[in-house]
C-alpha cells in the first residue's frame, strides 16, 4: 500500500514537473517517500513558532506541515517556486514562497530557520557566512547532518561546531531510515 501511495504522489508531482519544469528530484521525493519531513514539522511546531522561514523549501512540503501563523519558503529554483505557489492555491493555510537563498532572507525577525537536505554540498565556511547575518534575527535553527555510516556520498559532513558560542543544541532526532540526524539549535 505504501509503495502505491508513493507512486501516486510521484505521478502527481511528475505531472507538475511537466507543467512547471522543475528539477526531477522534487517529483521523485514526495513526503510519502520522505517521512522525515513530518518529524521536522513536528519538531518545529513543538516550539510554538509564530514565524518560520525555510531555506531550500522545494515544493513546500515541510513548511506546509508546520503550525505557525507566518510561514515563508525560499528556494533558488524559480520553476519550483512557481509550482509551490500553484500547490499553495489548494492549501487552507498559505505559505509565502520567494525566490532566493540565505542572502535573500529579508524578514526582520522570525522564530525558526529550517535548512534541511540542503547544506551537504556546501563548506562549513560558506554555511557560516550565510548564517552569521541571519542568526541575530532568529531564536532557533533546524538543520540536518548526514550520519557517517550511510551509503550515499556527500561533499561535506557537518557537525555544526562553528555554531558554538552563538547557539546551543536543544534537541536531536536520529532518523535511521534516512541516515541523518536533525538538530534543533537555540540561540544563546
Amino acid at each position: 500500500m505504501k509503495y502505491l501511495q508513493i507512486k501516486l504522489h510521484q505521478f502527481f508531482l511528475l505531472c507538475l514537473r511537466f507543467i512547471f519544469g522543475f528539477n526531477k528530484w522534487h517529483a521523485l521525493s514526495p513526503t510519502s517517500a520522505r517521512p522525515y519531513r513530518i518529524k521536522v514539522a513536528e519538531i518545529t511546531s513543538s516550539i510554538n513558532p509564530v514565524s518560520v522561514v525555510e531555506i531550500g523549501c522545494g515544493l513546500g512540503a515541510i513548511v506546509h506541515l508546520i503550525d505557525a501563523p507566518v510561514r515563508v519558503g525560499y528556494d533558488i529554483e524559480n520553476n519550483v517556486i512557481r509550482a509551490a505557489n500553484f500547490i499553495n492555491l489548494f492549501k487552507a493555510k498559505k505559505v509565502s514562497f520567494k525566490h532566493g537563498g540565505f542572502d535573500c532572507v529579508n524578514e526582520k525577525s522570525f522564530d525558526i530557520l529550517i535548512a534541511v537536505n540542503l547544506l551537504h554540498d556546501h563548506s562549513e565556511g560558506d554555511i557560516d557566512s550565510w548564517l552569521t547575518p541571519i542568526l541575530p534575527k532568529l531564536r532557533y535553527l533546524l538543520v540536518d547532518k548526514i550520519n557517517l555510516d550511510h551509503e550515499l556520498n556527500y561533499k561535506h559532513y557537518h557537525d555544526y561546531n562553528f555554531l558554538n558560542g552563538r547557539m546551543k543544541l536543544a534537541q536531536e532526532f536520529n532518523d535511521i531510515h534516512d541516515q541523518r540526524t536533525f538538530c534543533l539549535y537555540q540561540r544563546t
